[in-house]
């Protein structure tokens, strides 16, 4: 695999099976999780998705997964309310689940929250004061203010790329300024809902079937991200790159990757992927990297 694809794929992409549209079940989610911790495409699987009031579930089918002795631990990222109580179950879950435990290996690494106003961005973030946080904001209208506290209180931001109809897809031109404007704050940034696929395009809402819509990529998304920090590129250019469709308009070899006159390095990327566009939550990990893996970039 060539230097920046590994770079570009590393932990990029948290594994959200118990959401919609897969919406599995926790015995069969934990399953697959294992299943692709122990399998080849192991380095892109980031964090096991979680709602706080199902961690009681997770624990008890995932009590003969987790690893013992020292072995590295599932990562997980939990999605909470804000409230008391649900700081206290998680941290209750760490300590049950620290390293050498008999009950398994496990940390929870991140917790995922939602706010519409810059008021609600810094009570939640009080109440998850010791976690690594993303808040996942609106981006109609104007997204800056919210995304101004979530920097303020040391946040990281989360955007939803995608939904269960075409009317719940933000459109290319809100994607473009969160993009910009967290990349003007240093913000870092996950995403989630929508990204299947590479390129933007014409997909099912639903693999099982339905109705069709144009959905973003993750390839788009990313390489939009990386060049808006790295070479600050504006709004406009952004919204080209998010509306890219064609794989012949990429160009990656070897530690460099090009796109319509701009050139990213391993290095760049690198740096991007880690410190400002995280990763993506997918319900599918097997869908991305198989739809990747068609093209010709591996």
């Amino acid at each position: 695999m060539a230097e920046l694809v590994a770079t570009l794929l590393h932990d990029l992409i948290d594994y959200a099976g118990l959401f919609p549209p897969a919406r599995l079940s926790m015995e069969d989610a934990v399953g697959e999780y294992a299943r692709e911790l122990a399998g080849p495409d192991r380095d892109a699987l980031g964090r096991f998705v979680v709602p706080a009031a199902r961690l009681d579930e997770l624990e008890s089918w995932a009590e003969d997964l987790l690893p013992r002795d020292g072995g590295e631990p599932w990562r997980l990222s939990v999605l909470a309310q804000g409230t008391s109580a649900e700081w206290a179950r998680i941290e209750m879950f760490d300590r049950v689940h620290a390293a050498g435990s008999p009950s398994g290996h496990a940390r929870i690494e991140a917790v995922e929250l939602a706010a519409t106003s810059p008021e609600e961005v810094a009570a939640k973030s009080d109440a998850f004061r010791e976690r690594l946080r993303y808040v996942e904001v609106p981006v109609e209208p104007d997204p800056r203010p919210l995304l101004e506290e979530i920097a303020r209180q040391e946040g990281r931001a989360k955007i939803r790329t995608g939904g269960p109809s075409a009317a719940a897809i933000p459109s290319i031109a809100a994607v473009a300024r969160f993009v910009v404007v967290c990349a003007e704050l240093g913000l870092a940034f996950k995403a989630t809902a929508g990204l299947h696929h590479p390129l933007r395009g014409e997909h099912l809402l639903d693999p099982a079937g339905g109705s069709t819509a144009t959905l973003h990529g993750f390839l788009n998304l990313f390489v939009a991200a990386a060049l808006a920090r790295t070479a600050g590129i504006g709004e406009a250019e952004v919204r080209s790159l998010l509306e890219e469709r064609s794989p012949a308009a990429f160009a990656i070899a070897g530690d460099r990757l090009r796109w319509r006159g701009h050139e990213l390095t391993a290095q760049a990327l690198e740096a991007v992927r880690r410190d400002f566009a995280v990763s993506f939550g997918s319900c599918s990990f097997r869908e991305p990297l198989d739809e990747w893996s068609a093209l010709t970039w591996t």
